[in-house]
C-alpha cells in the first residue's frame, strides 16, 4: 500500500528486521523482562520516523507483536495522530500457532505470552479509534480488506491499484 516499514523486512512477516531485533532486546523473550528505558525506546522510534521522513516516505508504519508492550512510547514519539491497525488472529489461534512453533527456550504453554499481548492491545486500543483486521479476512476477501485499510488511512487508490494490492497479499492455507 506504499507504507514504509523499514529498510529490510523479516521474511514474509512484514516486520522491520532492525526494529524486530531491537524489540526483542528491549523485552527479553519469552519472559517480557524490560531491559530498556522509555527514553531509549522513544529515541529509537523518533529516529525511525526521522529517517523515513528524510527518505520522503508519505506513510510510515511498524508491525510487531512486541510493540504492544511499548505502544505508549510509540505514540509519544510519533504523536497523537498516529493511526493504529490491529491485524490479528483470534487469541486461541495465536496460542496454538505459538505452541506449534516450539522455538528453543520458549515455554511449552505459550498462553500467558499471547494473553499478555492481547490484553495490552485491548487496554490501549479500546478507547482509541483504530481498525481491527482479522487475518482470515486477508485470505477470504483481500480486495475489501485492502479497501477498508485504505479508507481508514485516508489513502485514495484507483481500483487498479487496489486490485494490485489485493493480489500481492500472501494467502495462508485455510
Amino acid at each position: 500500500m506504499g507504507v514504509s516499514m523499514g529498510i529490510s523486512l523479516y521474511k514474509d512477516h512484514y516486520e522491520c528486521e532492525v526494529t524486530s531485533a531491537r524489540l526483542r532486546s528491549w523485552w527479553w523473550e519469552p519472559r517480557f523482562v524490560d531491559t530498556s528505558s522509555p527514553a531509549e525506546r522513544r529515541a529509537y522510534f523518533k529516529n525511525f520516523l526521522k529517517i523515513a521522513i528524510k527518505c520522503k516516505c508519505n506513510v510510515i508504519g511498524l508491525k510487531h507483536p512486541l510493540l504492544a508492550l511499548c505502544i505508549e512510547d510509540l505514540v509519544r514519539s510519533w504523536g497523537n495522530d498516529t493511526k493504529f491497525i490491529w491485524s490479528y488472529r483470534p487469541l486461541e489461534e495465536s496460542i496454538l500457532s505459538l505452541n506449534r512453533a516450539s522455538w528453543p527456550g520458549w515455554p511449552k504453554d505459550s498462553e500467558n505470552i499471547q494473553v499478555e499481548i492481547w490484553n495490552k492491545l485491548h487496554e490501549f486500543l479500546l478507547p482509541r479509534t483504530h481498525l481491527k483486521v482479522n487475518c482470515s479476512d486477508l485470505n477470504s476477501n483481500p480486495f475489501e480488506t485492502a479497501n477498508n485499510i485504505a479508507e481508514f488511512l485516508e489513502m485514495d487508490f484507483p481500483r487498479e491499484r487496489l486490485d494490485q494490492i489485493a493480489n500481492s497479499i500472501i494467502r495462508q492455507p485455510s
